[in-house]
């Protein structure tokens, strides 16, 4: 990916990324093992209210 050297712009996107990813080691997402739940991200609040 080319983030035109301004790479740090794009941390919280990275972070949020890779904490709401699924980990084998610990068999969930990280944000999942801290919180005890999983991320609802914007996404998720759609698909929410629409069910």
């Amino acid at each position: 990916m080319d983030f035109g050297g301004s790479w740090n712009k794009y941390l919280p996107l990275v972070e949020f990324s890779y904490n709401n990813s699924y980990h084998a080691s610990i068999q969930m997402a990280p944000f999942e093992a801290l919180y005890g739940r999983r991320c609802r991200s914007p996404i998720v609040w759609h698909d929410i209210g629409h069910s």
